[in-house]
């Protein structure tokens, strides 16, 4: 096409400004008199229609329906005798493979990036969206049949049903494979047949990956046993792949199959890694009898998490003073389970108070760990005489009564706050009776049972109000007032005994 430096558009073969162009031939433009003059009739090489072609073309002249007829997708190689998806100069692309040639949009609804945007009339969508949107709308899990398919109608639960399922609620059909009735039209297999063909698949060329044959032969095992074991269960293949990791592990530690046993296995991958992996080690017991005792297995589990405690501490400034301690501890004759006990209740400990060998604990520091956390206190002792007798610390056990009835006042405290406020923000008309009964439980510190069991009186004065029973009496704060006038309403069927 030739436009001049003003914008006008001239013809290619005379150069003459030109309103309306003639014929367009490989990019250039040409007016009706150059037209003429230019293309001469010929017949069709193939149909032999007379056509106008160009002189000097120095090829075969070929018709329009023949030359659409003759287009093939530059990308895909699919014939495109109809209308084109895109012309880019003389590349010709199939509707198909146009939007891999676009511009990326974002889409209205997700802002993904993509090519394929297109309004949705019939579900009421006039924005455009991206396939994947589009595809949630109109496509589901069928809950009958469980075939990924258009969305026919929501059953009375809301559950998606296809259009196959919706006619007849009973529909099924064969497995082509075994017979087994399978629910939903169709010819499609079972899901035990299909996990069959997948996992025979997947642990052929999981065993390549294996050095040894008799370790080849155990991952072949594997995968046997746990099709017999689930052999219908939807995640199947992906199980059995997420434990590969540790048959490819035992291939490479060991060097015979004799070899294996429950102390090396503990030993050369320890309880965490054992316990991910549970699947395979109840096949090992059941293929090779390897049966680790519970109590070995909880003794090596808890050494790993006393190793792990020390691991993390190591950049910590607690770090030294937690690896004396934990060898201080050895010392002594104590269970792997004691230890880490003892170990993990002090790693707490320096966290919280930011402990390392210049920076001891103090007795404010050891008493507000307490009050956070009262039910450490027994295992928290063994650390703080580690620090007195060891460590020089100045440091002691506060007094078991003071601890542990200063943290159970906050707690109620903060539990009668919450409810408080929970219970104001709705309204009190709005209040159940057991929420009342917690918060007067929590105001007057007497156990719910006792609110709810006993025969109680609201009684009411000008500046006072009492709750009142055989055994108990509490004077009720003026901000409960009203919280106990709706809880003795619920109780009592909205009896009250006033008092003048």
């Amino acid at each position: 096409m030739g436009v001049d430096k003003k914008g006008v558009r001239y013809c290619d073969g005379c150069g003459r400004a030109i309103q309306k162009v003639t014929r367009i031939y490989k990019g250039s433009d040409f007016c009706a008199a150059c037209y003429r003059r230019t293309f001469v009739s010929l017949p069709c090489s193939r149909c032999h229609t007379p056509v106008r072609a160009h002189k000097n073309a120095g090829e075969p002249p070929v018709c329009k329906a023949c030359h659409r007829a003759s287009r093939a997708c530059s990308r895909c190689g699919k014939a495109v005798p109809g209308k084109a998806g895109r012309v880019i100069g003389e590349r010709v692309i199939c509707a198909a493979c146009a939007p891999y040639f676009g511009r990326p949009n974002p889409c209205e609804r997700c802002g993904k990036l993509t090519t394929r945007l297109s309004k949705a009339p019939s579900l009421g969508i006039e924005e455009r969206i991206c396939s994947s949107c589009r595809q949630r709308l109109t496509h589901r899990t069928c809950s009958r049949c469980r075939k990924y398919r258009p969305l026919a109608e929501l059953a009375a639960d809301g559950a998606p049903v296809c259009a196959a399922c919706a006619t007849d609620p009973t529909i099924g059909h064969p497995c082509p494979v075994c017979g087994v009735a399978v629910r939903g039209s169709g010819s499609s297999r079972c899901r035990a047949c299909v996990n069959l063909e997948r996992l025979t698949r997947e642990a052929r060329l999981q065993a390549l990956t294996l050095e040894r044959d008799w370790a080849q032969q155990l991952l072949l095992d594997f995968s046997g046993w746990l099709y017999r074991r689930s052999g219908s269960a939807p995640n199947l293949c992906r199980k059995f792949l997420a434990h590969v990791e540790l048959l490819q592990r035992i291939d490479a530690t060991y060097r015979t199959e004799n070899d294996l046993s429950p102390q090396s296995l503990l030993q050369a991958f320890g309880s965490k890694l054992l316990r991910k992996h549970l699947l395979v080690t109840q096949f090992l017991q059941s293929r090779l009898g390897l049966a680790i005792p519970t109590a070995r297995r909880k003794a090596f589990s808890d050494r790993d998490l006393i190793d792990e405690t020390l691991r993390d501490s190591r950049s910590s400034p607690w770090g030294p003073v937690l690896s004396g301690y934990v060898r201080w501890l050895e010392r002594e004759p104590l269970s792997v389970r004691t230890l880490r006990m003892y170990v993990r209740v002090a790693a707490k400990l320096c966290d919280a108070e930011a402990l390392s060998l210049s920076a001891p604990l103090s007795d404010r520091g050891l008493a507000r760990f307490l009050s956070r956390h009262p039910g450490m206190r027994n295992n928290v002792t063994r650390f703080v005489t580690y620090g007195a007798t060891r460590l020089g610390w100045s440091v002691a056990m506060p007094a078991k009564t003071s601890a542990r009835s200063s943290a159970g006042a906050r707690r109620r405290l903060e539990r009668f706050r919450f409810l408080f406020q929970s219970i104001a923000a709705k309204g009190v008309e709005r209040a159940a009776y057991a929420e009342l009964t917690k918060l007067l439980s929590y105001a007057f510190v007497v156990p719910n049972h006792v609110l709810r069991e006993r025969f109680w009186f609201l009684e009411e004065a000008s500046d006072s109000m009492v709750l009142r029973s055989a055994e108990d009496r509490f004077k009720i704060p003026r901000p409960l007032w009203e919280f106990s006038k709706r809880w003795m309403a619920l109780k009592n069927n909205n009896f009250v005994t006033p008092v003048v």
